[in-house]
């Protein structure tokens, strides 16, 4: 094998293991994310959404200082937190350009549609896992 090609073999193996351990991460998160829904009050993550979506209103898709970020959010361990037109993303998950994690559906215009970016699958309630790839 030719230097050139056993190069070119080491970068395909080393990008397809950052794409399977990318995957496998991502499928934890998403589990986390459940556990804790499970467990948190509910009607308190939906008031703290709502809350900070109307104090946020006129900065649509800015991301939050963490300072912002109600207690109750702090339990899904966020990387970050974005307010949106539809609601609010509780971000779990980022690698590179895709985020994944909890949505709090808020607009009541809100309806998922099949194949968007991002993808959003109902959880329970006003809560969505959602995955975007950028």
């Amino acid at each position: 094998m030719m230097p050139s090609q056993l190069c070119r073999s080491r970068l395909i193996a080393v990008a397809l293991f950052i794409v399977i351990v990318a995957g496998c991460r991502g499928a934890r998160h998403r589990e986390h994310v459940e556990q804790t829904l499970a467990h948190v009050d509910k009607t308190v993550l939906l008031a703290e959404a709502s809350r900070v979506w109307e104090q946020y209103r006129s900065n649509w898709s800015e991301e939050l200082p963490p300072t912002a970020w109600p207690q109750v959010f702090r339990k899904f361990a966020p990387e970050k937190v974005i307010v949106d037109r539809s609601g609010v993303f509780v971000c779990t998950h980022s690698f590179f350009v895709r985020d994944a994690g909890l949505f709090v559906a808020l607009d009541p215009s809100f309806e998922p549609k099949g194949k968007t970016d991002p993808t959003y699958e109902h959880l329970e309630g006003f809560f969505y896992w959602y995955d975007a790839n950028g």
